[in-house]
């Protein structure tokens, strides 16, 4: 919600400092920081030229819900509210509003690749589902990384970091 624009921030400042050209530039992130990279793409679409995220969620009320409904099963709705209101109180923003999946729609031109493993227990995998649902690009990739959950998606016998360096190679060549 507030981080959206700490990548083109972090991107500038580096730009300058040790002197490169900010363009072509990417996006990747994981968890929240996927989260957050869809949504400063969203923001400006035609600063980042391709985008990855892994194991994140489409909305962050949805994950509440299924950690309330794990930890807590017939009292999940009290926990939620509980949760919601200390997220609010704490961080000055209502979760249902955290929603990755309004971000991805904009991305209309710009490579996507969703990737997420497929024993993910904490975001589960039908949130990379929606996510590449709602993606309208033409230039979308899908990538399930067997046996691997929320904490392990880049430490699995998968390729994923070959993966990820061939797609941002590739949607980023000039």
């Amino acid at each position: 919600f507030r981080e959206t624009q700490l990548p083109a921030t972090a991107l500038d400042q580096a730009s300058q400092q040790f002197h490169f050209p900010p363009q072509p530039a990417g996006l990747c992130g994981i968890s929240q920081g996927g989260a957050i990279v869809l949504q400063a793409a969203a923001a400006d679409p035609q600063r980042w030229k391709a985008v990855a995220e892994l194991s994140s969620f489409a909305e962050l009320d949805a994950v509440i819900a299924n950690q309330a409904h794990r930890w807590f099963g017939p009292l999940q709705s009290p926990a939620r509210i509980i949760v919601s209101r200390l997220v609010q109180w704490r961080a000055g923003y209502e979760p249902a509003n955290i929603r990755p999946i309004d971000a991805i729609a904009k991305l209309t031109t710009t490579p996507v690749l969703i990737g997420h493993g497929d024993a993910d227990r904490f975001v589960t995998p039908d949130h990379a589902k929606r996510l590449f649902d709602a993606t309208p690009s033409a230039s979308k990739q899908f990538l399930t990384i067997s046996a691997a959950n929320h904490h392990n998606v880049l430490i699995t016998a998968q390729p994923v970091y070959a993966k990820l360096g061939k797609y941002f190679w590739n949607a980023l060549a000039p």
